[in-house]
């Protein structure tokens, strides 16, 4: 942990430094200071054009284990003068803007909502829902399911306009554009099936939309209030349907910077409070009226699914909260695999996707080993950012979120280290970044200095661990017994913990009986990591892991062996049944499964 937060420190300052002036900024006094000062001046440096060009303005929210520790802004929600960036109206952490692809990430949490009380199945053919046939021409006889549209794996692709114009139907665009809708493979491949590519495509919301519309008989703005949003206590919605006259008002204004100036792109001059401008509608359609005898299940794609979520960075946060909650959205369903080129990664911009979340995988130049699941947004001069931060190092209870929004962006940011990023973007991840290795850095110290002495710390940095390795191992086959590996450190709360019950009588005769133990020092996760690498455990996710090894060194608890990361917690006698079981020649499983599989039965 301390580990990223050195590195943060480096990254951080080589941002700062190389930051040159690039233009015109808005004027930093704008800022809504969050009570840290290095943040603070992160975002102020982005405002003022050092980091990425001109920006408009920008708004952070971070939390840690449920507590915002960070919640600021700075720059302009609407803009008074569009040369010298004077602002009319400051934005906020609380400044609802449209978010972009977000909403994606919102309208599959609605999902998700409608499978768990029984309306939607997310493995059926989505025809059974529309009421017409979407199939593929390529492949009539694949069935197109909602999950594989959650994840972009439906076949579908993007138009040059990916939404049907009220009073049109969903329908009507794939009666009229028919093959050219549907996805070919890179490298020359040709067509591909359901379920076998990816292919990122707005489309897929507005089909999606029009299923949920279909499924529970509302309107799409309608049921999100009612499913996702008003549970949360959210002043949020699609293309501002739904949020409050005041939050409106209020909303900010999304700009480009171009040719020396700032351009509106998106909810000016007054379009927020103007219903024609929020519907998607052709010309001469009377919103009001259309809406009043508008059929839910014929075009959900009027409210712009794929992109309208108007929404703040702290309402983004609260977001974030939730869709923890909706267990399967938390890992990716589709991982690129560039050697069977199964899917179009954009440049690597996509290598994991799930049921409405985009997976962000750390690089060895961007906090190496950090798992980011959400969505980002980007249009209209906008890059925004919602996500979940998984640290390899924390416990596994830990939980941290960064949520973001930067507007008036120039048309071509430049890139960052990482490919998922530009580079407004990783100033913004990198601020955040410090503050969440800053405050788990604070929590560490806090809980070792509460701590008692009388627990073990048997986790020795000094020690040769791969000779104790093998000297554990022979000793295993002299006896007969099991190898029991603890990766640990003498920082981390379980790590003691799980010692501590190691040395109370029946774990001490367990182990003396049935096993040969080694403790192996693996600091912030950056030492002695050759040993989980000999046994083809490439990774090690949070502290302690545990390694069972019989005495042809073949792991046996590999799916469980991360599961001691929150040791402390775990009771003595579940700890001793599963080190009894794999003493025994057993595999152990988690009595939470074996009641689940009874009750199947």
């Amino acid at each position: 942990m301390l580990f990223l937060f050195r590195r943060m420190g480096v990254w951080l300052a080589a941002l700062v430094l190389a930051g040159g002036s690039h233009g015109q900024g808005v004027k930093a006094k704008s800022a809504d200071a969050g009570k840290n000062n290095s943040a603070d001046q992160a975002l102020v440096r982005l405002v003022e054009g050092d980091i990425a060009g001109p920006v408009a303005g920008v708004s952070l929210v971070v939390t840690v284990d449920g507590q915002t520790i960070y919640a600021g802004a700075a720059g302009c929600a609407e803009i008074a003068d569009m040369k010298t960036g004077r602002c009319k109206r400051k934005l906020t952490a609380d400044t609802k803007v449209r978010v972009a692809s977000i909403s994606k990430m919102a309208l599959a949490m609605g999902l998700h909502d409608l499978a768990e009380v029984g309306k939607i199945d997310l493995s059926t053919d989505v025809s059974d829902y529309l009421g017409w046939s979407l199939r593929n021409p390529a492949f009539p006889d694949r069935a197109i399911t909602t999950a594989q549209l959650m994840s972009h794996m439906g076949s579908i692709r993007d138009p040059a306009q990916y939404w049907v114009l009220a009073p049109g139907t969903m329908k009507s665009l794939f009666d009229a554009r028919g093959p050219s809708l549907f996805a070919a493979a890179g490298r020359g491949q040709g067509e591909v099936a359901p379920g076998t590519y990816f292919t990122y495509a707005n489309l897929n919301s507005g089909i999606l939309a029009t299923v949920m519309e279909r499924a529970s008989g509302m309107r799409f703005d309608r049921l999100m209030a009612q499913t996702v949003f008003d549970p949360l206590g959210l002043d949020v919605g699609y293309n501002w349907f739904g949020v409050s006259r005041r939050a409106t008002r209020r909303g900010g204004v999304l700009y480009r910077w171009i040719d020396g100036q700032w351009q509106v792109q998106k909810d000016g001059n007054g379009d927020r409070r103007r219903l024609a401008a929020n519907l998607l509608s052709e010309d001469g359609v009377n919103p009001a009226a259309y809406l009043q005898s508008y059929g839910p299940g014929t075009n959900g794609s009027i409210f712009s699914p794929q992109g309208g979520l108007r929404a703040s960075a702290r309402d983004l946060s609260v977001l974030i909260k939730a869709m923890r909650s909706r267990a399967p959205m938390q890992a990716p369903t589709w991982q690129l695999n560039e050697t069977q080129t199964n899917g179009d990664s954009e440049d690597r911009y996509f290598t994991g996707y799930g049921l409405g979340t985009q997976t962000v995988t750390g690089t060895d130049d961007f906090y190496p080993g950090v798992v980011f699941t959400g969505h980002p947004g980007e249009a209209y001069g906008l890059y925004s950012g919602a996500w979940d931060v998984k640290m390899s190092d924390a416990a596994a209870t830990s939980k941290a979120s960064i949520t973001f929004v930067i507007t008036g962006t120039i048309p071509d940011v430049s890139p960052s280290a990482h490919p998922s990023f530009n580079a407004a973007q990783a100033h913004v991840m990198n601020a955040a970044m410090a503050m969440i290795s800053a405050k788990r850095a604070e929590s560490e110290a806090h809980q070792e200095a509460h701590h008692g002495d009388d627990e073990p710390r048997p986790y020795d940095p000094a020690r040769n661990a791969m000779a104790d390795v093998d000297a554990a191992l022979a000793r295993a086959r002299a006896e007969g017994q099991k190898t029991l590996i603890v990766l640990g450190a003498n920082w981390c709360h379980d790590s003691r913990g799980l010692a501590a019950k190691f040395e109370k009588p029946r774990f001490r005769s367990l182990i003396e009986e049935h096993y040969a133990l080694v403790y192996v020092d693996v600091g912030k996760r950056d030492r002695n990591l050759d040993v989980p690498k000999r046994f083809d455990v490439h990774g090690v996710v949070g502290t302690p892991n545990v390694l069972i090894l019989d005495t042809d060194e073949t792991l046996l608890n590999r799916p469980t062996l991360s599961k001691w990361r929150r040791a402390a917690s775990i009771a003595d006698d579940e700890a001793y049944a599963y080190f009894r079981a794999y003493a025994t020649g057993q595999t152990w499983e988690d009595p939470a499964d074996s009641e689940a599989k009874a009750l199947d039965q």
